[in-house]
């Protein structure tokens, strides 16, 4: 799926410059490039999304609802605080506390230096 979404991004991107036509060969050099990332390479980053998944679901409740706001439903942080009825300082705070607990989860499983 990330090819799928790199070479969309791509031809979007030769969309915007009308001015060159698609070159086939940016597509063939990006699908060369993704090879690398298969095999081996795939499994190691599904067994990090699981971790990830995993330090997620053991914050607390509050900590996890303000990530995913922020983070998965991409929502700006004047949004969030509207959504939780605070203000965006709170929000802020709220983010830098459960990113710092997240770290703490990662760093125990080896994910983080």
């Amino acid at each position: 799926w990330i090819r799928g979404i790199g070479a969309r991004i791509a031809m979007d991107h030769a969309g915007k410059k009308r001015a060159q036509p698609m070159d086939p060969a940016m597509l063939e050099d990006l699908e060369r490039h993704a090879a690398a990332f298969d095999g081996d390479h795939a499994s190691a980053f599904r067994n990090r999304l699981l971790t990830l998944d995993e330090c997620l679901s053991r914050l607390p409740a509050e900590a996890a609802d303000v990530l995913r706001l922020v983070y998965q439903a991409n929502l700006s942080l004047k949004h969030v605080a509207a959504q939780l009825s605070l203000n965006e300082e709170a929000v802020k705070k709220r983010v830098q506390r459960a990113r710092a607990l997240l770290g703490e989860c990662l760093h125990q499983k080896g994910l983080l230096a």
